[in-house]
């Protein structure tokens, strides 16, 4: 192994910076690493797929499933044990991936996506997994499913669909009929059913998510592309990307006139916010629908856009590709990939390091079970430590601790040195990665080191981590290979310096 360089610093916990918002209460669980051999050794529960979509927490166990595309190189659906990833298998003939996963009440799993076949057997894009059998949904619909929602109110699941490069016009039954409803439609159990006629001849569309309004219960969907919807009547209505059905109509939701794609909506105190993506170099942007039905917006985000939604203690989570939030009025703040908005306060929260090292589409999508909350998608780092592609939020931290952010900074010549290797687009492990080592105490380990938006031209490398209160720490600076992916590769001799 190539020897590693420290620089060595004294940092009080008290004075660590400032920049970073305070931290949701819990902690990132530091076992979702990958063995650099690829093996699956004890507590090393990574997944190596580069393009995992979807994530579902069964209604009645807590069990979370996640979807992708060839995820771990053995299938693109798993289930969490607890103890590992039990693969569900999909068929050797499985073509294509899976891309929308949800629970009916009984456990049930509806599963949608790219794929036409299951363990031998045509489903046309989507599918009820009962446990131990794929079961198709008549004869599926034809086009490829991007969302799914199961609405316990009408014991039905919606469906959500995607038209680019193919169509989506609609599901077929199982004996032979066909229902017309363009990128929606919905499945009653038994047979395939019309909202209206869905999406009304947009060349291109997608119905990306949906949600329930608590109060009236009507379906509430987003996506791109679509700026009318097609009523029973053959009448159109003008949407924006974000429509209302009430059982019988489509209508506008406030005044919603979003120019592009609004990736995920959610409810949270009775209160819908959106999140919609920057069209042509502008910054993803965070809306909130007011009372007397118009948008405001609340945030900005750094660097890429924010994909996703969930209602988490209370608090609205966004996550994303993004580096940072950049609340209106307010200074950004650096929130790597993900963050929490309280709507009591206005105020925002970072969830420890937040997830960084977004190689692609950063976080894709995230789910609630029990205390802990789950990210997917396509990453490698959460809080500082290895987590790929999958990470959980603990509610409960492993300890009575503090959050502090330790900062590099470049434009110090004696800190130049280790921030010049870096390169904000590098996969960590491949090339030299700046680390921060916290040698003693529940703490000690490595963390990478990111860059964000809200600092000089990346000349401020931070990392935020979970200390013991009122205790001292041993740390410091240091560059090394491969450090993220097996980080037991760190000179123990040096001496690291006392806080």
């Amino acid at each position: 192994m190539r020897a590693a360089s420290f620089l060595l610093f004294c940092l009080c916990i008290a004075a660590a910076s400032a920049q970073a918002p305070p931290s949701l209460v819990g902690a990132w669980d530091d076992g979702f690493a990958v063995n650099p051999d690829g093996s699956d050794a004890p507590g090393e529960y990574g997944l190596t797929a580069v393009d995992l979509q979807a994530i579902a927490v069964h209604p009645l166990t807590g069990e979370v499933v996640v979807g992708g595309r060839y995820i771990g190189g053995r299938s693109g659906l798993l289930r969490w044990t607890g103890a590992g990833w039990d693969p569900i298998d999909l068929g050797a003939d499985t073509n294509d991936r899976v891309l929308a996963l949800a629970f009916g009440p009984n456990g049930d799993l509806f599963v949608g996506g790219t794929f036409t076949s299951l363990r031998g057997q045509t489903v046309n894009h989507i599918a009820r997994w009962t446990g131990s059998e794929f079961v198709s949904l008549g004869q599926g619909v034809d086009g490829h499913v991007r969302s799914l929602f199961y609405d316990t109110a009408t014991s039905s699941l919606l469906v959500g669909g995607v038209s680019r490069g193919n169509s989506f016009s609609g599901g077929t039954n199982a004996d032979g009929t066909t229902v017309a409803s363009r990128n929606v439609i919905r499945w009653t159990g038994s047979a395939w059913e019309a909202l209206g006629g869905g999406v009304a001849a947009d060349r291109f569309s997608d119905v990306d998510a949906f949600e329930k309004d608590p109060v009236t219960g009507d379906l509430i969907l987003s996506g791109d592309l679509f700026s009318r919807m097609l009523n029973p009547d053959g009448s159109t209505v003008r949407v924006g990307n974000v429509a209302r059905w009430d059982g019988s109509a489509w209508s506008r939701v406030g005044n919603a006139d979003f120019d592009y794609n609004v990736y995920d909506v959610e409810y949270v105190g009775g209160v819908l916010y959106a999140i919609h993506e920057g069209l042509s170099g502008a910054l993803g942007t965070l809306w909130r629908l007011a009372p007397g039905g118009s948008w405001e917006r609340l945030a900005s985000f750094g660097d890429d856009d924010p994909l996703a939604l969930v209602e988490y203690r209370g608090q609205l989570v966004v996550a994303g590709g993004f580096d940072s939030v950049l609340p209106v009025g307010a200074d950004g703040l650096p929130v790597p990939g993900i963050a929490a908005y309280d709507p009591a306060t206005g105020a925002w929260s970072a969830l420890g390091g937040g997830i960084v090292d977004l190689n692609d589409f950063g976080v894709a999508d995230l789910a609630v079970a029990g205390d802990d909350l789950w990210a997917g998608g396509d990453f490698t780092l959460a809080g500082g430590r290895a987590s790929v592609n999958v990470a959980r939020w603990a509610g409960t931290a492993p300890f009575d601790g503090v959050y502090a952010t330790f900062r590099l900074d470049a434009r110090r010549a004696e800190e130049a040195g280790l921030v010049s290797v870096y390169s904000r687009r590098g996969r960590y492990g491949s090339n030299d990665t700046p680390f921060l080592a916290i040698e003693s105490g529940p703490a000690a380990g490595l963390y990478a080191l990111a860059a964000n938006a809200a600092d000089l031209a990346d000349s401020v490398l931070t990392a935020t981590v979970l200390l013991p209160r009122g205790q001292r720490v041993r740390y410091g600076f240091g560059v090394d290979v491969n450090t993220v992916n097996d980080p037991r590769r760190i000179l123990r001799d040096e001496d690291l310096g006392t806080e």
